[in-house]
């Protein structure tokens, strides 16, 4: 199964983790769904074996019959920080278009309404026909503050360009009152987009800060649509016989109290420095 989604213990209807969306993102089409596809493409119905184990890292493996794609992942723990290695290998001899979205989704307890703080390096986004400049956003009806954890309010998509002055993108969760910030970082070049889902009502609480190579949440018709959004492709190539791959981490960190929020998230060699906002005080990690 995919890695990491996991039903809260202290509420079915909470969920969290990190699952892949590849080959698309979003909900297959009526012809798809009647064949047996299901929402975020193969990688979520498929089995996974275990291609290698060592104390701190692991290997996994899918094939995916449909698309005729196969992906690796190797996840690596180093103290506060895991490293994903990722590769997806085109099997067949057409060149195809994929979705690659990594669906980071954040829970209850960390996640609360009211009190957990978002931060990313993003830009201009859209949602709903709508154009926005991060950190507002809308849930279609009104305009909200994606910085923060709504109090109740619809289930909202909205998709946010990376800063394309940055190398490497990143995001940040931050509560005040376990003093802990929780994200990922990723190089913009492979991962240009962050899409933010929150379902956030009387039976669930979740907020998705997904970071993908394209905007386009729906059916592979929908992907190759627009093949640009601000100038900035919107789906990729995998070229026939040919792989593509791709690196980004996670990290986990105690900050003091009174934290501001996270600026920013510097990425050198496997050193991560993470700047506060306003005080541009720094936290390294190694």
């Amino acid at each position: 199964m995919d890695s990491f989604v996991r039903v809260s213990p202290r509420d079915s209807r909470y969920f969290e983790g990190h699952s892949l969306c590849f080959p698309f993102w979003g909900n297959p089409s009526d012809s798809e769904f009647a064949a047996g596809m299901t929402y975020h493409g193969e990688t979520g119905i498929v089995w996974w074996k275990q291609v290698a184990a060592e104390a701190n890292s692991l290997k996994v493996s899918a094939e995916l019959p449909e698309s005729k794609t196969r992906f690796t992942r190797t996840i690596r723990v180093g103290g506060q920080v895991v490293w994903f290695d990722e590769t997806a290998e085109n099997e067949s001899a057409w060149d195809r278009p994929i979705g690659w979205c990594e669906h980071v989704t954040l829970g209850p307890p960390f996640l609360e309404r009211g009190v957990t703080l978002f931060d990313a390096s993003l830009t201009r986004g859209d949602a709903y026909g709508q154009e926005f400049k991060w950190p507002l956003g809308t849930d279609e009806n009104a305009t909200v503050d994606l910085r923060h954890v709504r109090q109740r309010g619809p289930v909202l998509v909205n998709s946010f360009l990376v800063d394309p002055d940055r190398d490497w993108g990143f995001f940040a969760a931050f509560h005040p009152a376990k003093q802990m910030v929780f994200g990922y970082a990723f190089p913009r070049a492979d991962f240009p987009w962050l899409n933010v889902w929150e379902a956030n009502d009387d039976t669930q609480l979740a907020r998705g800060m997904e970071f993908s190579n394209t905007p386009v949440h729906g059916t592979m018709k929908a992907l190759i649509k627009p093949p640009q959004l601000f100038g900035v492709p919107a789906f990729e190539w995998l070229d026939a016989r040919s792989r593509r791959r791709k690196r980004f981490c996670a990290f986990s960190v105690r900050v003091p109290e009174r934290y501001n929020g996270v600026a920013g998230v510097a990425v050198r060699g496997e050193e991560l420095t993470i700047v506060e906002r306003e005080s541009d005080k720094q936290l390294v990690i190694r």
